[in-house]
Parts: C-alpha cells; sequence; structure tokens
C-alpha cells in the first residue's frame, strides 16, 4: 500500500467527524462560542430536526471583520496562545476546530459585526470552500445558519436518527446550558415553535420553571458548599430534588465543570446517585443540577474529541467534596415535612435521617434485622384461597387471614398487576379506550421529553392519547380511559424518557403497558375504603399471575401460622 497524504478536502472531513457528530453537536458548539463571547441573549432555530438548517443568533461581541474568514481556518481561535494555556482553559472553546468543521460538512452562512464596527460582514461558506463575502448591515453579535448538514458526506446522513431523535437531542443541549447559564436568556424554536425560553434573571429556580414547571422547580432543594480555599477551592452549588423526585434514566442529571456541560454518566454521576444510597428505587435517577467551580489548572478539558468528558487532577478529593454536599444537603432537608415518594416505600424523616447519617462511613447496603424471611409458596391458590380481608395498614398494604396464614398485599404492586392485564387484554384486542379531556389538559415537560413524544403522536394515540402542539407545552385531548387528569403528565413524562432511552422499537407494547399500570394503578398513600379493598383483592384473585407487578417485584408476602408460632415462642 503506498503512503499519500490527504487532500485537504478528505482530510478536513475527517476531522470534522470527530466534531460534528449529528445536529445537536453543531448547537453546542455555536452556543458555546456565544457564551464566550459574551452574549447576553441566544436564540436557537431548528428546521426538520436541525437537517435541513439549524441557526444561533447570539448578542456577544462579534467578530472583526478582518477576522471573519480567520474564524473558519481549522486550528484558529483568539482563546489560547501558548501551549502552557491549555493547562488552564477558562473557555468552553478552544481548539479552533468547531467553526472550519462544520463548515466541511454543511451551508454555512455567518453574520457577525463587531460592537466597535459600524457594518457587519456577511460570509458563505459550502464543504469548506468560500462562496461569498460581503458587508452587511447587522446589529452586534454573531448569527450562523447551518443548512442540509452532511450535503457531501451522505454516509454520514444515513446513520443519523429521526428527526424527532435529532430534535429531542437539541433541546438536551439547550437545556443543559439554559441550566447552566441561568443569567442568559435562551430561546429555542423548534419548526418555528418556541419550544423553551428563559428569562435570563440570573436564578437557577426560575430557570428550572421553564424547563420542567413549577410543580417540580418548587421541590428542588438548594446546594451551596465550598471546601479548601485559593487554588484548591472546590465550590458546589446548584439544587437537587428530595428523595421522592426521580427519573427513570440520568437525563436528568445536569453537571457542569466552570460551566461546562458534561455527560451525566461515569464517576460524578455515581456519587451522586451514592449520596441517595437507600433513599431511591432501584432504576431511579435524581434530578439534580450541579455546578463544579475549579481552578482551571486543576481540570483537564482536553480528554474528549467533544469536550463532554474532563479528568480532574485531584479527582478523589473532588468526588469526595461532591458526596459530602449532597449528602449534607439531603440530611438538611430531612427537617421538613416527609416528602411524598413516588415508589412503592415509605420513610419517615427519623429512619431517613438514621440512613443518611450512615453515609458518612464507608458505602454499605442497608442492614434490616428481621427473625423471619417471608415464605416463599409458589401456589398462587393456596395463598390467595378463602381470604379474609382485616384491613389497611399505613395506607399501603392490605392485611388479611387465608388458610396459609397472614397475607400482605402491596396495594400498588397489586393494582399494577391488575390493570396490567386488563390493558393487555383490551390491546390484543384492539380495544384501548380513550375518554375526552374537556377542556384539553395542558401539561409543561421539559423540552426534550415535549420533542419526543410529538415525534411519536401516532404511536401514542394508539395507545389513548391524542396530543398536539401548544407552544412550549402539550396540549392533551384524550387519554387512556380510566386514567385520572393529575396522573396524565407523570405518564408522557415516563413514556418520553423511556423512547428517549431508544431501542424500544420491539418492546413499545410491553414497556407502554407497564408505564400505563403503574401509573394508572392506586399509589402508595391512598387510602382504599373498604370497599376498594374488598374490590381489589377480587380483582387480583382473578388475574392470570398475581403473585408479582408487571415489573417483577412481589405483591404478597405470607406470614405462615408455623412462622407467627415461632416469633411468639410457641414452636
Amino acid at each position: 500500500m503506498t503512503i499519500r497524504v490527504l487532500e485537504p478536502t478528505v482530510a478536513a472531513q475527517i476531522a470534522a467527524g470527530e466534531v460534528v457528530e449529528r445536529p445537536a453537536s453543531v448547537v453546542r458548539e455555536l452556543v458555546e462560542n456565544a457564551l464566550d463571547a459574551g452574549a447576553r441573549q441566544i436564540r436557537i432555530e431548528v428546521f426538520d430536526g436541525g437537517l435541513r438548517e439549524l441557526s444561533v443568533h447570539d448578542d456577544g461581541c462579534g467578530m472583526a471583520a478582518a477576522e471573519v474568514e480567520l474564524a473558519f481556518a481549522r486550528h484558529a481561535t483568539s482563546k489560547l496562545r501558548s501551549a502552557d494555556d491549555l493547562w488552564a482553559i477558562a473557555t468552553l472553546g478552544f481548539r479552533g476546530e468547531a467553526l472550519p468543521s462544520v463548515a466541511a460538512v454543511a451551508q454555512v452562512v455567518c453574520v457577525t459585526r463587531a460592537r466597535d464596527e459600524a457594518v457587519g460582514t456577511e460570509l458563505r461558506i459550502a464543504g469548506g470552500e468560500l462562496q461569498a463575502r460581503r458587508p452587511r448591515g447587522a446589529p452586534p453579535g454573531t448569527t450562523i445558519s447551518v443548512r442540509n448538514l452532511f450535503y457531501n458526506t451522505p454516509v454520514r446522513r444515513e446513520f443519523l436518527r429521526s428527526e424527532a431523535s435529532e430534535t429531542t437531542a437539541i433541546a438536551g443541549v439547550v437545556t443543559q446550558y439554559a441550566l447552566a447559564y441561568p443569567q442568559v436568556r435562551f430561546s429555542l424554536l423548534i419548526d418555528e415553535r418556541l419550544a423553551l425560553q428563559t428569562n435570563g434573571s440570573g436564578d437557577l429556580r426560575t430557570a428550572l420553571i421553564e424547563v420542567y414547571g413549577i410543580a417540580i422547580a418548587s421541590q428542588m432543594l438548594p446546594l451551596a458548599a465550598e471546601f479548601g480555599s485559593g487554588a484548591e477551592a472546590i465550590r458546589l452549588s446548584g439544587m437537587i430534588a428530595p428523595p421522592g423526585l426521580t427519573r427513570s434514566s440520568r437525563n436528568g442529571l445536569h453537571l457542569f465543570v466552570n460551566r461546562r456541560a458534561i455527560q451525566p454518566r461515569g464517576q460524578i454521576a455515581l456519587v451522586i446517585e451514592e449520596a441517595y444510597h437507600t433513599l431511591l428505587l432501584r432504576g431511579r435517577h435524581p434530578l439534580v443540577v450541579l455546578q463544579i467551580a475549579i481552578d482551571p489548572a486543576a481540570v483537564d478539558v482536553n480528554v474528549h474529541p467533544t469536550k463532554s468528558e474532563v479528568k480532574f487532577r485531584d479527582a478523589a478529593r473532588v468526588m469526595s467534596a461532591i458526596g459530602r454536599a449532597v449528602r449534607d444537603t439531603l440530611i438538611d432537608a430531612a427537617e421538613m415535612p416527609a416528602w411524598e415518594e413516588t415508589g412503592d416505600r415509605l420513610f419517615d424523616i427519623a429512619q431517613r435521617r438514621f440512613e443518611l447519617r450512615r453515609l458518612g462511613g464507608a458505602p454499605q447496603e442497608p442492614q434490616v434485622m428481621t427473625a423471619w424471611e417471608p415464605a416463599a409458596l409458589p401456589d398462587a391458590t393456596l395463598m390467595l384461597q378463602d381470604l379474609q380481608l382485616l384491613g389497611q395498614i399505613a395506607q399501603t398494604y392490605l392485611v388479611a387471614d387465608g388458610a396459609a396464614g397472614m397475607v400482605l398485599i402491596d396495594q400498588h404492586a397489586a393494582h399494577a398487576r391488575i390493570c396490567y392485564e386488563r390493558l393487555a387484554a383490551h390491546y390484543a384486542a384492539g380495544q384501548i379506550e380513550r375518554q375526552p379531556l374537556v377542556p384539553p389538559l395542558v401539561v409543561e415537560l421539559p423540552p426534550e421529553v415535549h420533542a419526543t413524544l410529538l415525534g411519536a403522536a401516532g404511536q401514542l394515540e394508539a395507545w389513548g392519547f391524542v396530543i398536539g402542539d401548544f407552544g412550549a407545552a402539550l396540549r392533551i385531548r384524550e387519554a387512556p380511559a380510566g386514567m385520572a387528569a393529575e396522573r396524565i403528565a407523570s405518564v408522557l413524562q415516563a413514556i418520553g424518557e423511556r423512547l428517549m432511552q431508544g431501542g424500544v422499537a420491539d418492546e413499545w407494547p410491553t414497556e407502554l403497558l407497564m408505564i400505563l399500570a403503574c401509573h394508572s394503578a392506586v399509589q402508595v398513600g391512598d387510602p382504599l375504603t373498604p370497599a376498594d379493598q374488598a374490590a381489589l383483592l377480587q380483582q387480583l384473585q382473578q388475574c392470570a399471575a398475581p403473585l408479582t407487578s408487571p415489573r417483577g417485584r412481589p405483591t404478597l408476602i405470607v406470614l405462615t401460622h408455623v412462622q407467627l408460632a415461632r416469633q411468639f415462642g410457641y414452636g
């Protein structure tokens, strides 16, 4: 094989592949440039998932006419002067690769004007080649429009996901930076629809209201902590959710290092979730907005082509600070009234404080002292036959006396099983029933969830949800019959989060059945009348698989007569 130097066009397209993975990558790079330029207002417009066109407008410092073309040359940057600067990076962009990489695989129009210049400049570039340059009237700042992304690399375009998925990814990027920079006014328009707008007041809770709605934002707990001083200082700030406010994925982890958004994975995410140890159900994740401010010389942001990961010089110290700050915030909040648990366990204040205090040592599993293990009786008929209902305890469990012994039934798990089998039967028969909502219900959801649900509107309608666009919110005209209106928003949130995780095409019916069943069922803490308790028990007895919930949790446990006798010293 002959070794040869690649043609500049090919080399540029290869280099672009490391920076520009999808439309969301372009949005991230352009938004970071706008923030570095001191913008106080940033508007992002997206058409057809960013594949047809996307643009980012800012009111930052702009570029001087003499330097506009240079900005599109590889490795050209205003943010580094020497190699030493790489070890103390204080800006979001620094490699000088963003603009040339985008221009290499798209048609780009740049309109910019420096504040001290009377006239702006318009530059047009396609496939890395300059097409036109002319003076143009423009306000101070920069607008970059990117059209027909990957038009000259069709193979790359074929690997992109659907327009809805790409729109969701873009909304996620904008959401991240809207929370990282609450002092900046962000606007996101998707196909001319206003999907997100923050007011730039500088208040994080206000930004959270715009992203997640007031019901969620009002519950968030402020976090502020500082460890060390001077160049060794680690300053943490943000807001974290109480244990009852959870998500099914880590999309609710918004992590920033010196205002740079990083991926919600790796050691930081694990440390945060460990701080919630024993307070979260398996598979649930907290909602967190965390700013980590640290000396730029103590962190390497140049370890990933997309700058989405970082490496700390003293990782152990940083992780310890994060874990302690989150843990202490939760402990302080435990003085507040008990939170409603969205899962299937209840925590009283004393127990929560005890479990949190235990976290001061090495991580350990909760030690629950019991004198017996629930009987593992496989015969459902034996456990459920001839039950005499005795009542409800803690508004969570039903107690019954039966031939096998004392039966404790988890009301939520049991009713979720009932709802699941009923919905499955209706689905198999093509008879999913809908109920009209008069007037229509308007719900506000995070932008990425909003976009995902709109992209799946056809699938949702087959399951009873008739949704439509309503500005920054969704308008729900119909919902599955029997679903309480106050639960519709949480159901759609759960469906959207699951769709965002991808890979659910083949599992869609089962996944949706489980989500609908779990949210339609009675919850922990719901009081049930004697008639309701009797009906639940009767319906459980008629289920094909009454011993487990749709998620595989037990619906009941049995304390046999022998076990009870042994506990009281008779055996």
